[in-house]
This record gives structure tokens, C-alpha cells and sequence, in this order.
């Protein structure tokens, strides 16, 4: 009965049975692997790892496993700075929606690490061991991608291609990388998995009820949350404003015309973020627009009937701010506060799954006196047997 309830209040929270205890393996896994690896590191490093994995009713053998590494020479150390599973989709052209293609038993990951010139295979293997929580975390995140494409085999053609254009934007300006970081970190489909990845560093860190506070509160997922729910879109103006040397550069550089005649940063800051909104946008109908194809034919011509009736609604969709940016970015805005509280809340109700702390009283009187139990008494039941 235990159990149970336990697996109850787990699925409540969006931590699926078995996701936690199977990305530990992965990751014992994975690091076995990387004994293997050649002392001079290859650019691409290719496993083929036969596993037992179980996550409620999804059942995975195999991961075929992808390591990157990219020699980069402003880092002093090891980093891992980004981690996929593939989620291949194919348009359904009878019900018009994208059907998540699964190999049985199988699934594809890559783990994309950088380092400084001369990085060596231990290198690589002592930061798996000091970073073994952090990995073992980002591996419940992606299990966790692969179970909600097991379990939501059709998607809204709106869903996917969001979440692709905005990974594939990026700006030289820091306020509009954190803007477009923070949509994407508050996108639907990584919100599924935030409950995942926070479980698994309160299991890796034996987390129990009376830590549960400290813990969330200082945990990088929940802090970056607290700060999205802080975003202002007129913080984010002021800031550009401050560097409208380089935003005027810039502007020159990818073929902006009369640059010159802006009179006043606002200017030059209302052209930066039309440009920003434009690539976010084309960036998007871009990977609808690939998604939804499925012959050479469309490739060549483009969509017709009802393909081409849903393609124009996306374009409308997708671009329904052209002529009032300034909505977008406030629309935005909106959506990232109601997003990261009700992604907060959901994090504070992984306090069910933190352990009980056992204890017992070695000294009495100071137990009681330290915890102030015997400062109010009642002279009344308040729970009655029933008659």
C-alpha cells in the first residue's frame, strides 16, 4: 500500500514511476562507457548501449549514444552544454497532426560537451564524476522527453516547431538572449519534465521534509523560474538602450537601411526588437513548414487542400503580432510570469516525495524544550468516536 500511494503522489507531481532509478543507471551506464574512449578525443564518440530501463510503461534496451566534444578556448574546464534525445515526427496527413515516429525498446541521445584545447579522456571522466548529480539530473530530464513522446504520440503542429524556432534563435545582446532563454526555459514541453529533473537532485541528495525548503529555494531550476517571474520587458528596453552604440552597429551590419536617421535609442531598440521578433517568427514557420512536409512533391510546389488551409493558419498564428511588436513582447511577458508560478507550485508539491526524517529523542527534557510542546494544552477532545 505504501508503494502504491507513494507511486500515486509521484505521477501527481510529473515524476513517472521508474524515471528517477533509471537515469542513475544511464548514467553508471554512460560512464562505464567513456573508459573506452580514445586518450585523444574524437569529435563525435558513437555507443551502442544494451540496458534495462523502465519508466511506468515504457520499456528501453537500447540507447544509442552520441558524445560531441568541441575544443573551445575561452572555457578553463570540462562542460557539458547541452543534452537531446531525437523526437522524430512525421505530419499524419489524415488527421493533420505530427505522430511521434518510436522505435521500440530504442531511443537516440547526444550529449554535447566542450572543454579548452588539449582536453584528455580523464578530463572527460572526472567531470562525470564531479558533475554525476547535474548528469544524472539532465538524464531524468530527457527520459522524461522520451516518455512524454511515448505516452502523446500526436502533437499540435503549433507545439513542436515553437519550441525548434526558438532553440534555433539567437541574438549578440545579453537581455535578448535572456529574453528568448526564458521562453524557451517556460515552453510547454519542457515544463513536463522541471518536476523530473528537481526529483532527481532531491533523491541524488537524500532530501528529506525538513530540508525540503532549503533545498528548493536554492535549487538553479527553481531560481531561474523565480527569476523569469521577475522579467520586465521594460528592464529588458533599458538595458539595450544602454548598449545603443553596439545595437546601431549591429543594425548597420545586417543591412537595416537609414540607420543614421534614428534620432534616439528607443528608436534604435524598437528596430532591434522588430528584427528579433522577425527571425523568431520566420525561424518558426521555417520548422513548421519542414515538419509538415512529407514528399518531394510539397518540397518542390508547397502544400495544397487542407495541408495548405493549416500552413496559412500557422503563418497567421505565428505572426499575429507583426503590426503591434510591442504586444508580443508584452504578451510574452504575461506568459512567462503565469507559467513560472504555476511551474513553481508544482515544484513545491515534490515536498510529498522528499523522505521522513527519523529521529529519536536521546535527551528528553531538551527535546521538548527546544521544540516548545508543552507550551499550549487543551481540555476538549477534538476528534469524537463515532456513535
Amino acid at each position: 500500500m505504501r508503494d502504491l500511494i507513494r507511486r500515486i503522489l509521484k505521477e501527481a507531481v510529473g515524476v513517472p514511476e521508474g524515471v528517477l532509478e533509471s537515469s542513475e543507471i544511464l548514467y553508471n551506464e554512460i560512464y562505464n562507457e567513456l573508459q573506452t574512449i580514445p586518450n585523444e578525443l574524437e569529435n563525435e564518440m558513437e555507443f551502442d548501449i544494451e540496458t534495462e530501463l523502465s519508466i511506468s510503461d515504457l520499456y528501453i534496451t537500447d540507447v544509442f549514444l552520441t558524445i560531441t566534444f568541441e575544443e573551445y578556448d575561452k572555457l578553463s574546464d570540462v562542460e557539458f552544454y547541452s543534452m537531446a534525445v531525437a523526437q522524430r515526427t512525421i505530419f499524419n496527413n489524415k488527421i493533420l497532426k505530427l505522430k511521434a515516429q518510436i522505435d521500440k525498446g530504442q531511443i537516440n541521445m547526444i550529449i554535447n560537451l566542450a572543454g579548452p584545447e588539449g582536453t584528455t579522456k580523464k578530463e572527460i571522466i572526472e567531470f562525470f564524476e564531479k558533475k554525476s548529480k547535474e548528469i544524472t539530473s539532465s538524464l531524468s530530464h530527457e527520459l522524461g522527453h522520451s516518455y512524454n513522446n511515448y505516452k502523446k504520440k500526436y502533437k499540435s503542429i503549433k507545439e513542436v516547431p515553437s519550441y525548434a524556432g526558438i532553440a534555433s534563435t539567437s541574438f549578440p545582446f545579453y537581455p535578448i538572449q535572456k529574453f528568448l532563454h526564458y521562453v524557451y526555459f517556460t515552453h510547454a514541453i519542457e515544463n513536463l519534465v522541471r518536476p523530473i529533473e528537481v526529483s532527481s537532485l532531491m533523491r541524488s541528495g537524500n532530501i528529506d521534509k525538513e530540508g525540503f525548503y532549503d533545498f528548493l529555494t536554492n535549487n538553479e531550476t527553481y531560481k531561474m523560474l523565480k527569476k523569469i517571474n521577475n522579467f520586465s520587458y521594460e528592464k529588458m528596453r533599458e538595458e539595450l538602450k544602454q548598449d545603443s552604440k553596439a545595437v546601431k552597429i549591429f543594425l548597420k551590419r545586417v543591412g537595416v537601411e537609414n540607420v543614421e536617421s534614428f534620432k534616439t535609442d528607443d528608436e534604435l531598440v524598437d528596430e532591434l526588437l522588430r528584427i528579433v521578433y522577425i527571425n523568431l517568427t520566420n525561424n518558426t514557420i521555417t520548422k513548421v513548414k519542414e515538419m509538415m512536409t512529407t514528399s518531394d512533391f510539397e518540397e518542390i510546389i508547397g502544400f495544397i487542400g487542407k495541408k495548405q488551409k493549416i500552413f496559412y493558419d500557422m503563418i497567421d498564428y505565428f505572426n499575429k503580432f507583426e503590426n503591434n511588436i510591442l504586444g508580443f513582447y508584452l504578451n510574452e511577458e504575461k506568459k512567462m510570469k503565469i507559467v513560472s508560478s504555476k511551474i513553481m507550485k508544482k515544484l513545491s508539491k515534490l515536498w510529498s516525495l522528499a523522505k521522513e526524517k527519523n529521529s529519536s529523542i536521546k535527551n528528553w527534557d531538551l527535546h521538548h524544550k527546544i521544540n516548545r510542546t508543552g507550551e499550549q494544552f487543551e481540555t476538549e477532545l477534538k476528534y469524537r468516536r463515532r456513535k
